[in-house]
């Protein structure tokens, strides 16, 4: 197995903070809601918009199936109507974390699956359309291994990041190479004498990868948000450490026009606080800029994701509620971290959140009060947030937004630079 060190190079942050009330837009409408769950607790923890227009969702049951716990996976219409759920596990402690769609329509979840009830050893399950387990594979050390996210390349291979033991280490980030059935071609690991965990991968335009998760090994706080670029056998180009004073984590990245986006939450803006935090790089990994986002003392970020409109869109859980203590957050924000609009909603946390085919979004995450169980899936399905201008001329100006539009006539007027009127020209509708 290829291992890489950590350079020690630390990046300190000076926090940008954004904590202020947003009303640059409303959010958008909540098309339908679900909860899907047993008598006992059931999460999610990553989702897809498949190929038919559906959604998939993987996540951890405790509630179906015959272990401790098991992968949970759910399929659902584009109405937010449940075709089917199904467990996939042993006798002990399974989990889905993250989960793929193939050219196939066949879905492919990596996570973890305990091994005799002493250790966790990182799992691929391929399943059918209709949930149907066609193959299952473990990868694993002799201590703690777990796939946290998964990425099919162009080649129709499969890639994952997560965290290893296979260098008898407390835990390694994990970029792992598999063929379509979970067959190992090459895995990497990363990091230094103490623990460092990988949560995401993307594959970049350039073949390569894109590694975000946290390090323990060479952190100026507690432990720091840590970044990774490898080539296409999964080489290192380049890695970065970022922090503060106290706890970074990154949970997300994803490339974007000029560089890299990379998606957490930090400690170091707040005394004893969390907020959501984006970083943008540049491709060589060089910080250009970060923003932390908060509507109070704590919010936490789980994934974050860029936007059609060059924006992004950041959700996890904040403790600005009045229900449990705890509730699920969004926002979105402008290509530079500024914020859109944000929404709070329910008991429980968002996991994931990714935007839809039609301009809006799909939430996945946990619901604390009400439904089934102690905790059920939740799944949030929002339409879009794309401006629509209305223009009534009898009510301009009589808001901050316009509410409606009525042309009747549209005036088209061209100017020489002197001031000149050149053409005009009316359409009368």
């Amino acid at each position: 197995m290829s291992r890489y060190y950590l350079i020690p190079l630390t990046i300190l942050l000076l926090f940008i903070h954004t904590s202020i009330p947003i009303t640059a837009s409303p959010p958008p409408a909540i098309e339908w809601s679900i909860n899907i769950g047993g008598q006992s607790r059931d999460e999610g923890w990553s989702v897809i918009q498949t190929g038919d227009g559906g959604y998939a969702v993987t996540g951890i049951t405790w509630s179906y199936g015959g272990g401790d716990s098991d992968v949970f996976l759910a399929k659902v219409d584009s109405d937010g109507l449940v075709i089917w759920n199904r467990s996939y596990g042993s006798r002990y402690d399974d989990m889905g974390n993250s989960l793929v769609e193939t050219d196939e329509g066949n879905l492919i979840i990596t996570g973890y699956t305990e091994v005799s009830g002493r250790s966790l050893d990182l799992l691929l399950l391929g399943v059918d359309a209709s949930g149907s387990m066609l193959w299952n594979t473990t990868i694993g050390g002799a201590l703690t291994d777990n796939g946290q996210m998964i990425k099919t390349t162009s080649d129709s291979s499969l890639v994952v990041s997560g965290f290893t033991s296979f260098n008898d280490s407390d835990n390694d980030m994990l970029l792992l190479k598999t063929g379509p059935t979970g067959a190992m071609v090459w895995n990497r690991s990363y990091g230094g004498a103490n623990m460092d965990r990988g949560e995401s991968v993307y594959v970049t335009s350039d073949g390569g990868f894109l590694i975000s998760g946290t390090t323990w090994s060479n952190s100026s706080g507690a432990n720091d948000l840590y970044v990774v670029k490898t080539d296409t056998e999964g080489h290192l180009q380049w890695s970065q450490v970022i922090g503060g004073r106290d706890v970074e984590y990154g949970y997300n990245a994803a490339e974007v026009e000029g560089g890299y986006a990379v998606f957490g939450f930090t400690g170091s803006v707040d005394e004893g606080g969390r907020d959501l935090l984006i970083v943008r790089l540049n491709p060589e990994g060089v910080v250009l800029w970060n923003k932390t986002l908060g509507i109070s003392t704590n919010e936490w970020c789980y994934h974050g994701e860029p936007t059609n409109d060059g924006g992004f869109i950041l959700t996890g859980f904040t403790s600005d509620t009045a229900e449990s203590g705890w509730g699920v957050y969004l926002v979105k924000t402008d290509q530079l971290g500024e914020p859109r609009w944000e929404q709070t909603f329910g008991s429980g946390t968002g996991t994931c959140v990714k935007q839809t085919r039609d301009g809006g979004y799909i939430m996945t995450g946990t619901q604390l009060s009400g439904g089934f169980g102690g905790k059920d899936v939740r799944l949030v399905k929002l339409a879009s947030d794309k401006p629509v201008v209305s223009i009534n001329p009898d009510t301009m100006n009589t808001g901050p937004f316009w509410d409606y539009i009525s042309v009747k006539v549209i005036l088209l007027s061209l100017f020489l630079f002197t001031g000149a009127l050149l053409l005009q020209h009316s359409i009368s509708k």
